[in-house]
């Protein structure tokens, strides 16, 4: 089910740009997909596990590889100078869309302003992609794996909605990630939420 939910996200996002060229074309539109690591035809349709799951919802939104939608992969054979190379020469081919699978997103805020921009990344303000979660701003949209230190405070504040007379907040954690900087945050929003915090680790 949460696989399902990411993919919905990611085709939603990439299918917007494609979509809103398309009310000022009937051309193909083009989808340029960097994943330096993963042979190029692991990138298509009939690829590997994720990447039919991905053109299955690109599918089922209306964008079909070999009819309205030209895919352009960028794998492994093509990363002969380096992910930097590659980037450039993604953005001097100028596709409608470009999907970033991996690292090497920072090459591409270098290259482009214009072209949008899907990544699957960690924290994306941290990485200098985003002005914040909820104004992002800039070409870069997708899927966050980490959205950030921020994110405690919010979690707690939708928790607040939902049990207003909530006076104590119970976590299950394990023990190695506890001890990291991501449990400091979260401690952070707890006290600053006034909420008692009882931790119970495994």
């Amino acid at each position: 089910m949460r696989r399902r939910a990411f993919l919905s996200v990611l085709c939603g996002v990439a299918t917007w740009p494609l979509a809103a060229a398309a009310q000022q074309s009937t051309n193909s539109k083009r989808l340029a997909i960097f994943s330096p690591s993963e042979p190029s035809a692991d990138l298509h349709e009939h690829g590997s596990k994720f990447s039919r799951a991905l053109f299955a919802e690109l599918r089922r939104l209306g964008q079909i590889e070999g009819q309205n939608l030209k895919v352009e992969s960028y794998g492994r054979e093509q990363n002969t100078s380096g992910p930097e190379a590659l980037a450039t020469e993604i953005v001097r081919s100028n596709p409608d869309v470009i999907y970033v699978v991996g690292p090497g997103l920072l090459f591409f805020k270098k290259l482009t302003s214009r072209i949008p921009i899907v990544v699957i990344t960690g924290d994306p303000v941290k990485q200098g992609i985003a002005e914040s979660l909820a104004h992002p701003g800039g070409n870069f949209t997708g899927a966050s794996v980490d959205a950030g230190p921020s994110i405690h405070g919010k979690r707690i504040a939708l928790l607040r909605e939902m049990v207003p007379t909530m006076s104590k907040l119970g976590c299950l954690a394990l023990r190695f990630s506890w001890n990291g900087s991501s449990a400091g945050a979260f401690r952070a929003a707890a006290e600053t939420a006034g909420l008692p915090l009882a931790v119970s680790l495994a």
